[in-house]
């Protein structure tokens, strides 16, 4: 089964990904992807010093990733055009990775689950691709709390990455299971657990 985990910045999505390894399931860090996609020499990178220019790029030839956040953050238009040019990228390589995993003369076993770490999973037109949709939410105060002593940015910044993302409400009316991280983390295990044992319970026997 492919699961598509997603939630709004700060909710704790990777969190929930290293439950459900835990499990037993695999998981793909759209995230990480990302960041692989736009290394020196890549394509994509390419893509932004065409459109963006080279005050984007480093001396050592990477993506100047804090320069470029505070270009796209505050400009839905400038965002746009920036996922236009790394999501396609990343689903090419993130579908790679599901073929590859999914391939048994490839792996020793494929897995019961396959979780898709995607926090853009709607806006990127993904939500189609997987058989199920996890959201993990987290209340306002709590999100604030762990963004700032995470990633260090100031409330306006957190509004913005906030901002770029579909509302939490919008993506709750299209979950088939939610995981509330707002809490201990134990908590959120084992709201992890339960919809393990629910869509695989073979894979289930690693959590124990």
């Amino acid at each position: 089964m492919l699961i598509g985990l997603t939630g709004t910045y700060g909710s704790g999505k990777s969190a929930v990904a290293r439950f459900f390894e835990e499990c037993g399931a695999a998981t793909l860090d759209a995230d990480l992807i990302a960041r692989q996609v736009v290394l020196a020499g890549c394509p994509a990178l390419e893509e932004i010093r065409r459109q963006f220019g080279e005050q984007f790029i480093t001396p050592e030839g990477e993506l100047d990733r804090k320069q470029m956040a505070d270009l796209v953050f505050p400009s839905p238009q400038k965002r746009r055009i920036l996922n236009a040019i790394v999501h396609p990228h990343v689903i090419r390589e993130m579908n790679r990775l599901v073929s590859i995993l999914r391939d048994p003369d490839q792996t020793r076993q494929t897995p019961g689950l396959i979780v898709l770490n995607i926090p853009l999973l709607f806006e990127a037109g993904m939500a189609d691709q997987v058989d199920r949709i996890v959201v993990v939410t987290i209340n306002e105060r709590e999100r604030f709390r762990r963004v700032r002593r995470r990633d260090g940015l100031t409330e306006k910044q957190i509004v913005q990455r906030i901002a770029a993302q579909w509302p939490q409400r919008e993506k709750l009316a299209r979950a088939d299971a939610v995981i509330d991280n707002s809490g201990d983390p134990q908590q959120t295990r084992q709201s992890v657990m339960c919809l393990c044992q629910e869509w695989a319970p073979a894979i289930s026997q690693h959590s124990e």
